[in-house]
């Protein structure tokens, strides 16, 4: 390995060096602000590697790897498609420390742990985005399921330490059973590498379908299961509201962002470089999870009391938004097969980044109310508009935008998931979708109501103050939901030219 590849693994490579840093500085002071302000500070550094990586990136999108040793090549991208989406969790891991800086209560004796463990996960998931080997995907799932779980059992109390141990089962589980079913297809293809796997599919005949080879079908089959329970979706969510429930406002809005963002990332890799091969219809398969996942995720949101375990099964239901796109990626032709397009997976990643925008907003604020009130019942966010109006007006903002209403990036991100669907004739899925979020609104704008209800019994001694990182944070993904939803065609862009050539990626 020599500098070069160094430089292509930078942006991970030094998320893990300020992890290491966040840790021993925890022992050299005691002042919390300090470990704050310069895990900030440093976590400047990934992001503007990844600016850098991208403005050197050649006319192919790809970076130059030939002053490389070698060692990366076939196994880890430098591309458009994976350094926008490196930036994205980078960019959540910093909100998150924001966020955190203040949360951190006496519950957390161990607050460098706590900084170590995130910024850990987030370099699993930037392995994720970019690699493009089996056995490499498999240490960036274990690097970051595994300090998730740690993360929420951190305060050592009952209802965390359940909440962890789901999470790691599921975690464990949905990880066998994905290299369960990379060992079948390493099996069929005799190669790790993803690319090369296509080559090898595709030497079997020009289409190759799931009916004429058994292990193609339960390599597919698993793979698919697994990557189900790393999205949340339907039949595969089960986990999500007591996880949500039971960890902390911070690390949830974490992982309901940044972790959705990098298996997302894993599946249109797997789907453009792999799946697309495969001539079966896996695009109705996708579109019934994605009905499905709507469905559940938006009517038992209705029925909760609990925002933490609302805004899970709310996730479940953009998971839902979020397949929309990735079925239709697939464009039917009229000699019974299809091709892949560039639309669906771009609608995809920019959903991506406007819901976590939004939904940080909303995490930020619940780590203030649920910490000054002991509690996550919606009740408890009665009249916030006059003991906090900048985190009410805030929040609602962002619950707005998650009903995916103009002018936010949300709105923009629906149109064009729904745009894409149209085109590949989804109508009945964009139904469901635009159903759906009609029905979302309910129990978004009934928070929203909450928050605005005031009566001659809140005082000025039922002030609620936000500690100034956190309402800095709320205030930089507001802007973010606004920026995007205003002006989103140069994003787009970026998008649909790193998708345009995900396959090609060598």
């Amino acid at each position: 390995m020599n500098i070069h590849d160094l430089f292509l693994i930078s942006p991970g490579l030094s998320v893990i060096i300020i992890g290491l840093v966040a840790l021993i500085l925890d022992l050299a002071t005691k002042n919390k602000n300090v470990l704050v302000w310069t895990t900030l500070g440093l976590l400047l550094v990934p992001l503007g590697l990844g600016a850098l990586q991208l403005q050197m990136i050649s006319t192919g999108y790809i970076l130059d790897i030939s002053s490389s040793s070698g060692l990366l090549e076939g196994k880890y991208n430098v591309d458009v498609f994976s350094v926008s989406l490196q930036m994205l969790i980078v960019f959540a891991a910093a909100i998150t420390v924001m966020i955190s800086g203040n949360y951190l209560t006496d519950g957390y004796k161990t607050k460098g742990e706590y900084y170590t463990l995130m910024l850990f996960s987030a370099a699993g998931m930037m392995t994720l985005v970019s690699a493009s080997e089996l056995i490499l995907l498999y240490v960036g799932l274990e690097l970051t399921g595994l300090p998730i779980a740690l993360l929420l059992a951190l305060t050592l109390t009952k209802s965390a330490t359940s909440g962890a141990l789901k999470f790691l089962v599921v975690s464990a589980l949905s990880s066998a059973v994905m290299l369960y079913g990379m060992a079948f297809l390493f099996g069929f293809t005799g190669t790790t590498i993803i690319p090369e796997m296509s080559r090898s599919i595709m030497s079997e005949g020009s289409v190759v379908t799931l009916y004429s080879n058994t292990i193609l079908l339960v390599a597919v089959s698993l793979i698919i299961i697994g990557i189900g329970f790393k999205l949340s979706a339907v039949p595969f969510h089960m986990w999500v509201p007591d996880v949500y429930e039971s960890g902390s406002a911070p690390i949830v809005g974490f992982l309901s962002v940044a972790s959705k963002a990098a298996a997302f990332a894993l599946l249109l890799r797997i789907i453009y470089q792999v799946f697309g091969d495969i001539y079966v219809n896996w695009p109705l398969l996708i579109s019934i999870i994605a009905a499905a996942s709507m469905i559940v995720g938006n009517i038992m949101a209705m029925v909760q009391t609990n925002i933490k375990r609302m805004l899970g099964f709310s996730t479940i239901a953009h998971a839902g938004y979020l397949l929309i796109g990735v079925a239709a990626i697939a464009i039917v032709q009229n000699d019974s097969s299809f091709r892949l397009g560039v639309d669906g997976g771009a609608s995809v990643l920019f959903y991506l980044a406007t819901y976590a925008f939004a939904n940080l907003t909303i995490f930020a604020g619940i780590s203030v109310v649920g910490s000054r009130v002991g509690g996550d019942n919606i009740s408890d966010y009665k009249a916030l508009i006059r003991k906090s109006p900048q985190m009410a007006i805030m929040m609602s903002f962002a619950l707005i935008a998650l009903i995916g209403i103009p002018p936010t990036g949300i709105f923009v991100s629906k149109f064009y998931i729904f745009s894409a669907a149209m085109e590949n004739e989804l109508t009945w899925l964009v139904i469901v979708g635009v159903i759906n979020s009609v029905i979302s609104a309910y129990y978004y704008v009934r928070l929203i109501k909450v928050m605005f209800e005031t009566d001659n019994t809140d005082s000025d001694d039922n002030k609620m103050d936000a500690p100034g990182l956190t309402l800095a944070a709320m205030y930089i993904t507001t802007a973010g939901t606004i920026w995007l939803g205003v002006s989103p065609s140069w994003y787009i862009a970026i998008l649909e030219q790193g998708i345009s050539l995900l396959s090609g990626v060598n």
